[in-house]
């Protein structure tokens, strides 16, 4: 082949890669997870929101925002300034960072949404292990049509506290006993989403579990 077609040929496989490269690089991946706001941010993010990366969080100088970076389960406090999250790396510009320390990341998994039928086809990381009082975090396309839960143990039926897309034991009830626990989402529309959950003393899981409906 002669240089000029060599040339060519890198060429047109180059306007056909560079694009696809471009995707790649700036694919959306789990960033992190809001644990605590107040006052105004941009974009607005509630608690326990999750965000994606990149993305980038300008913080008012009146107001504080608490992450945690699911890469390396760095939680900073900033007030004011700008957060930026990166596949790769979390930056705080400017503000002030009131709390900087590696924590116990959320335990992450993700769930086909009413996927009661596909409970047979079980799920290799199944049962999830949760604490005595587990906080369970919604997320995903479906996260906002849940609004309602319980977690049955066979002995008992415990209902689920929903704020948003957190879901908990009610501030009165008391703690699980230890158990392997069926739990059960429900949305407006009566689908169900199923898994199942097991708490054991002596283990330590997270005290979040982030459930991402897909």
């Amino acid at each position: 082949m002669t240089s000029w077609k060599i040339a060519a040929a890198f060429f047109a496989v180059a306007l056909i890669a560079g694009p696809a490269a471009g995707r790649a690089a700036e694919r959306v991946v789990p960033g992190g997870l809001v644990l605590d706001v107040s006052g105004k941010v941009e974009p607005p993010v509630a608690r326990f929101a999750q965000v994606r990366a990149p993305a980038t969080i300008e913080v008012a100088p009146d107001a504080k925002l608490t992450f945690i970076y699911y890469p390396t389960c760095r939680v900073v406090t900033l007030a004011g300034g700008t957060l930026k999250v990166g596949a790769l790396a979390m930056e705080v510009v400017g503000g002030r960072i009131e709390l900087d320390e590696v924590r116990t990341c959320p335990q992450q998994q993700k769930l086909a949404y009413g996927n009661v039928a596909a409970m047979v086809l079980r799920d290799v990381q199944q049962p999830y292990a949760i604490p005595a009082r587990p906080t369970i975090v919604l997320a995903g396309d479906h996260a906002a049509e849940v609004v309602s839960g319980s977690l049955a143990d066979g002995g008992r039926t415990v209902a689920l506290e929903f704020k948003g897309n957190e879901a908990g034991l009610a501030s009165g009830a008391p703690d699980l006993e230890p158990g392997l626990y069926k739990a059960r989402l429900a949305a407006r529309d009566g689908t169900e989403t199923r898994f199942e959950a097991r708490f054991k003393p002596g283990e330590h899981p997270p005290d979040i579990l982030v459930i991402e409906l897909q």
